[in-house]
């Protein structure tokens, strides 16, 4: 560990860092060893290290964390917006993961969902209630997801919204730009590499971030780039494809030419082919996430096979979930596990 880091932090005069910043760095890594074993590759490793050690600052140093609705008693079920309810407190919500959640942008004008209360006396979350641990948010981060079947790793909501899997976020400073360079860094493929990287032990392609652990993550620090705004919101207004074939697909160009330049063609060829515009929409966001992460980050390691390595690592964690295929979303829900009466088993456990 402490080799990793010397490496990462040797001093431009070529001299060793200071026993106060390898202790530092130590506390860093340390707080998460599985991410040593996240990736079969070692080049993948490699590049998620280099971010890490070299221009990460801690997720709470960005976002406030609030809470999930994971008991539903007294709550009615998920209905689409636009179907007439009177239910109590309604609240537009994000719910469930993937094919579920019915979104594929990751910058949303409102939730697709809306939820409410049928019986408050049962009510276990009262998420209309002003208290420290805040329900309703605008931007979103995974809870419980299977990361390859996602279309977005980070949503943000233009209006107030809760979610049963999704952790609402609220940012340390009111500073729009800086949320919208999360949103595009997670929502491209450095992002799925970051979570990737970062995931507790969970099963193949399974994540989990429990609170502690989110609020602990390291992620670049993007707080101070700016660049022009409203052409990113554009593109992420945009319908993004499914991670694990929108990997696949930019793989095959990438046997062809380097990442960046097998973005560029798919934005190219989109022009011409309308059915290539969701990759290259992320393609876009890939493209300018790499122009943010050498901004903070100029030394950074990125293979030029990027997309193929991520292939082949999927490819290995696909096969470990194979007795699972038929689980699309993990969602607890603490009211139906109490109706089950079945002992809950954690991921972390689920591999063992």
């Amino acid at each position: 560990l402490e080799k990793e880091i010397k490496k990462r932090l040797k001093k431009n005069d070529g001299k060793t860092i200071s026993a106060e910043e390898n202790d530092k760095e130590i506390e860093k890594l340390s707080g998460n060893l599985y991410r040593f074993i996240a990736f079969k590759n070692a080049e993948l490793l490699k590049m998620h290290l280099d971010v890490i050690v070299k221009c990460s600052t801690d997720f709470k140093n960005i976002f406030k964390v609030g809470s999930v609705i994971d008991h539903t008693s007294g709550l009615s079920p998920p209905v689409k917006r636009e179907d007439k309810t009177s239910y109590h407190h309604e609240i537009p919500a994000l719910w469930g993961t993937g094919e579920t959640l019915n979104i594929k942008a990751p910058w949303l004008k409102k939730a697709p969902y809306k939820i409410g209360v049928i019986n408050e006396a049962n009510v276990k979350v009262k998420y209309w209630k002003p208290r420290k641990a805040f329900y309703s948010a605008r931007v979103f981060f995974p809870r419980k997801q299977r990361l390859s079947t996602q279309y977005t790793l980070m949503v943000f909501v233009n209006e107030d919204s809760v979610s049963n899997v999704w952790w609402p976020l609220k940012p340390v400073v009111e500073d729009h730009d800086i949320v919208m360079n999360y949103l595009v860094y997670m929502n491209s493929i450095f992002g799925f590499v970051h979570l990737l990287g970062e995931r507790l032990e969970t099963e193949g392609l399974y994540v989990e971030f429990k609170k502690n652990n989110l609020e602990d993550l390291p992620i670049p620090d993007l707080r101070n780039i700016r660049h022009p705004i409203n052409d990113i919101i554009d593109t992420m207004k945009k319908p993004m494809p499914r991670f694990d074939k929108y990997i696949e697909t930019m793989a095959r160009y990438n046997e062809k030419a380097p990442w960046y330049k097998a973005a560029q063609e798919v934005i190219k060829e989109a022009r011409k082919d309308n059915s290539l515009q969701p990759y290259a929409n992320r393609a876009t966001l890939d493209l300018k996430s790499f122009e943010m992460i050498r901004n903070v980050c100029q030394d950074t390691y990125i293979p030029d096979n990027l997309y193929k390595l991520l292939r082949e690592d999927i490819g290995v964690l696909q096969q470990i979930m194979e007795r699972h295929e038929d689980d699309e979303d993990i969602i607890e829900d603490i009211a139906k596990r109490v109706e089950r009466k079945t002992k809950h088993v954690s991921l972390d456990k689920w591999i063992r």
